[in-house]
């Protein structure tokens, strides 16, 4: 009886990983989707990788809970179906989770670095416009306007730090 208890119990905390890796996936897959648009934030990507990293806890746990699972003895023929009917649908459900939850990482790393790319690009972008600008005369005023507003475009959009946290975050990741 007490296996029985044991066993309803990892069964419930199984289930409602499942539920919560699931949801976590879901999340995740709609921040992935952010990452590089108009709407990507340093907040969104703390977002995405605080929800990839409780998401990998809740994994490492399901599995520890899959572990006990499989090793609650049971004494009865009536135990022994019990326990097969409540196991044969989470460990499908649970690979069905851990694939869509790697797809969306890859998938998330690569707009990652994509960005980050695009990054570089724009602050090398910007250096360059910036020592144009010194070696042109100085009678072109609205040429140089120009230039100094993409140049502030670029700064404000481009922060060197950030780009290296990135960068940082994307190699952790591989």
């Amino acid at each position: 009886m007490i296996a029985q208890d044991d066993f309803q119990r990892i069964h419930n905390g199984i289930t409602i990983n499942l539920q919560k890796i699931g949801s976590n996936v879901n999340d995740i897959e709609n921040l992935v989707k952010k990452i590089g648009t108009a709407e990507d934030s340093e907040p969104l990507r703390t977002r995405y990788h605080k929800l990839g990293n409780d998401t990998k806890l809740l994994i490492q746990t399901t599995n520890q809970a899959f572990q006990q699972l499989k090793n609650i003895p049971v004494h009865t023929e009536a135990d022994i179906n019990r326990k097969r009917i409540l196991t044969d649908t989470l460990p499908s459900q649970y690979l069905k989770l851990l694939e869509r939850f790697q797809q969306t990482q890859r998938l998330g790393v690569q707009k990652e670095r994509e960005s980050l790319n695009r990054a570089r690009g724009a602050s090398q972008e910007g250096v360059a416009i910036y020592h144009n600008r010194e070696e042109e005369p100085f009678d072109s005023t609205f040429s140089s306007q120009q230039q100094t507003q993409a140049i502030i475009a670029v700064e404000n959009q481009v922060d060197l730090q950030t780009i290296h946290e990135r960068d940082q975050q994307l190699r952790k990741l591989e």
